[in-house]
């Protein structure tokens, strides 16, 4: 009989503490999580959201809750409140979703915290902080220069170069280097450097297409004027003006006063027959 008054009794106490826990435990944040995508573009929005969760407390609200989300460098809101002051929450377990629009500005990895506080039941500030990382990319810079970059002639090597190309965002790289030569030649290639001749005189667009490890791409373009070979003073036609630019420095070497590299055809550091009668031979040629 002892025995089960005393079950009794330590049953009622044991439910008295639960009770007690539940009505009248100081409800305060229990949980705070922070949502975003983990990879975003330089200049496109990025939704960010955080939920808070308060407990414990079935009776009463929890006052002065605030919401911060701490902005990084480089970073802008476009939208939402920041610091968002919620107020009053509860009675009881309550739950609230706050909601931003965030903007970056330059590629790198961001880390976005948000800090939330209250007064809970007992009126004693409590805080809580939580974060995520989001990688921001931007589309990649796409460049290039060729050489030489003047006085192009047809059936001349030029060299293009695409090395100040590059990709932005954190472990990215340039994966293809899309070429366009504007004569009717495409090519990809994994290399940033490449060599193409024309085969015609004219006025040549150029355009360069980079894409990086992400997918993103950037296009870039250039004009070349590609010559006729021999046509010395670069009016379209070979005639008897080019003869005459080879003929005003014929027989000169470097440094002579009179010297024209423009003359020296074969580049032999030399303007003499050789040269005259390449003029000859495209004598009459035409763009």
């Amino acid at each position: 009989m002892i025995k089960s008054a005393f079950a009794c009794l330590f049953f009622c106490l044991l439910m008295n503490l639960m009770f007690i826990n539940l009505v009248c435990g100081y409800a305060r944040i229990t949980v705070l999580t922070v949502y975003a995508l983990s990879w975003a573009i330089v200049g496109e929005e990025v939704s960010v959201q955080a939920h808070i969760h308060t407990g414990n407390n079935r009776v009463e609200y929890v006052h002065d809750v605030k919401v911060l989300l701490v902005l990084p460098i480089y970073t802008n809101m476009t939208s939402g409140n920041n610091p968002l002051f919620i107020g009053e929450m509860g009675p009881g377990p309550a739950d609230v979703f706050c909601n931003w629009t965030v903007v970056f500005t330059q590629a790198g990895t961001y880390t976005l915290m948000v800090n939330a506080s209250c007064i809970d039941t007992q009126y004693v500030f409590r805080w809580m902080a939580n974060s995520t990382t989001v990688e921001a990319y931007d589309y990649p810079h796409a460049d290039f220069e060729f050489t030489p970059s003047n006085e192009v002639y047809v059936n001349q090597t030029i060299t293009f170069n695409a090395t100040e190309s590059r990709a932005q965002g954190p472990s990215t790289e340039i994966v293809s280097y899309q070429w366009n030569f504007g004569d009717g030649t495409k090519i990809t290639l994994n290399s940033n450097i490449t060599k193409h001749t024309y085969k015609a005189a004219g006025n040549f667009e150029i355009s360069l297409k980079i894409t990086d490890s992400r997918e993103l791409s950037t296009i870039t373009t250039a004009n070349i004027t590609v010559n006729l070979f021999a046509d010395l003073n670069l009016d379209g036609t070979v005639n008897i003006q080019d003869i005459s630019i080879v003929a005003h420095s014929f027989g000169t070497t470097p440094p002579d006063a009179l010297w024209n590299s423009k003359a020296d055809l074969n580049h032999d550091e030399a303007i003499d027959i050789i040269d005259l009668s390449t003029v000859a031979k495209e004598f009459g040629k035409r763009a």
